[in-house]
């Protein structure tokens, strides 16, 4: 059985869709959905049609990257709740297409000894390590890891690197800036992949979508100066490897959503999921809700039609 764990926090019209998305494509599949409302000054009451587990959340903080860290006390206050051998910490704009996922990822991890199974961060964030599932859609088999050992909390604060690197004080030029942020970010999750990513246990990576000829286009002249010689753990525009592939299944179906920036994750040769994320939300671009709603329901129905 397959526990999912989502953190809430706002408006729940993603988790809600998300939700219906996966009971249409799992007919049959046994899998509970805990919900952590992190909205700590209102409660979460789930609708009749939701089958969601609510657990309360955690305060947010006041430092800087609170964000990040109020994400992560939510994970670890869901840990708590789960039962299963399998475990989905899976955001709640991360929308899977491809139908009977869940039977698919189990019976693969359980063929393959997969420890973690999951998305990679999207190279547009170039100061995220790309080298271990990111808690966007990371698979756990709870049998190979104890549930006692998980600790998604970051580092951020005790990062001097990053603290010296990323000061506005610090007299150095943007373009050089973002070369020596490649991979280093300790955010939620880092403490996982740091424990793990190391071990003799098995791992495997979702494919994401990368239009490497359009970044370079616009990329800062020192960038491309260099991107020829720079390894990939240190280019901000990683050369197609095994988790990167030029092919987008988006495109041909949504321009508009390919434009919003609605990354894409490919499993088997075949479309997997979509996630949208802050950046591919229509808001952040000017773009009505309701608009953005209604091409996105359109392109899951596209995407999903048998």
């Amino acid at each position: 059985m397959l526990t999912l764990l989502s953190v809430k926090y706002g408006d729940p019209v993603h988790l809600r869709r998300n939700a219906a998305l996966c009971r249409q494509l799992n007919p049959g599949a046994e899998y509970a959905w805990i919900v952590v409302n992190n909205d700590v000054d209102g409660p979460f009451a789930p609708d009749a049609a939701d089958e969601f587990h609510v657990v309360p959340g955690a305060k947010r903080g006041t430092h800087g990257d609170r964000g990040s860290y109020h994400h992560a006390a939510g994970i670890m206050a869901g840990l708590r709740s789960v039962q299963s051998r399998y475990l989905l910490v899976i955001d709640h704009d991360f929308y899977v297409v491809r139908p009977m996922w869940i039977e698919q990822i189990l019976e693969h991890t359980r063929s393959q000894g997969l420890a973690f199974f999951g998305s990679v961060w999207h190279p547009r964030w170039s100061y995220q390590p790309r080298d271990f599932p990111s808690v966007h859609f990371m698979v756990i088999d709870l049998e190979q890891v104890s549930l006692d050992e998980l600790d998604f909390t970051p580092d951020l604060s005790a990062d001097r690197w990053d603290a010296l690197v990323s000061s506005p004080r610090t007299p150095i030029p943007q373009a050089l800036r973002v070369l020596l942020q490649v991979g280093r970010f300790r955010d939620t999750g880092w403490r996982v992949r740091e424990r793990y990513r190391r071990s003799a246990l098995n791992t495997e990576r979702l494919q994401v979508h990368w239009n490497r000829t359009a970044a370079l286009e616009t990329a800062p002249a020192l960038h491309r100066a260099l991107e020829g010689v720079l390894p990939d753990a240190l280019n901000p525009y990683p050369r197609t490897g095994k988790e990167l592939t030029g092919q987008s299944f988006l495109r041909p179906v949504s321009s508009l959503g390919y434009g919003w920036g609605w990354e894409e994750f490919s499993w088997q040769s075949a479309p997997f999921a979509l996630h949208l994320r802050g950046i591919g939300r229509g808001a952040v671009r000017g773009v009505a809700g309701a608009e953005e709603a209604a091409e996105l329901e359109r392109v899951l129905a596209e995407l999903t039609r048998p």
